[in-house]
């Protein structure tokens, strides 16, 4: 028995985006510049979104929408990874989503992506989040499984840098021959 772990945003959902919003009334360059102060304080839980919106209107002196929680138009699921996901519970392996999000990106998560895992672990749940090896030792220490026997699966160099440091084997989700490379990732444990 192995577990898994899932990135949920560009892996297991696309297009998760709850963010258009700011992207469109604001200046691209300030706004990242601000975001990159804040993010980790509202990835770990420790800034409420709601702070986070005031200071941008204090800052930026636009009023920052309630439209913002609403998911963007082209999400989708990945529905083979979440087949993957699937068989390998009944192979008796466990698989959970380890996700850097907030609490407006993480409620449009599609009931069905929830339902096919065991458990999830959203970063502003837990405080903490990638790249941080704390994430990693938090969710294997919830369930029970040393790094050896965990598989990390996420779109990110430096997230799977970090899982690879700590002796987890991971699977970076992108690139030309992503087909190639998860299907030999996940081949062993569908036997």
């Amino acid at each position: 028995m192995s577990l898994f772990i899932f990135d949920l945003g560009k892996v297991l959902v696309r297009g998760l985006d709850t963010t258009a919003g700011l992207k469109e009334g604001f200046d691209f360059h300030a706004l990242f510049e601000d975001y990159r102060l804040y993010e980790r304080a509202l990835m770990d839980g420790f800034m409420r979104e709601e702070d986070y919106y005031a200071h941008l209107e204090m800052r930026f002196g636009k009023e920052v929408s309630a439209a913002l929680s609403s998911p963007s138009a082209s999400m989708t699921v990945n529905e083979g990874l979440l087949e993957t996901a699937i068989s390998l519970r009944e192979k008796g392996h466990v698989s959970v989503i380890g996700s850097n999000t907030i609490p407006s990106h993480w409620a449009h998560t599609p009931q069905r992506v929830l339902s096919a895992f065991d458990r999830a672990y959203p970063s502003y749940l837990i405080h903490r989040s990638k790249p941080e090896p704390c994430f990693f030792s938090y969710i294997c220490s919830e369930e029970g499984f040393p790094y050896s026997d965990t598989f990390f699966i996420d779109d990110r160099p430096e997230n799977i840098e970090a899982a690879r440091g700590l002796g987890i084997a991971s699977l970076l989700y992108r690139g030309e021959d992503l087909e190639a490379r998860a299907e030999s990732f996940f081949a062993p444990f569908m036997k």
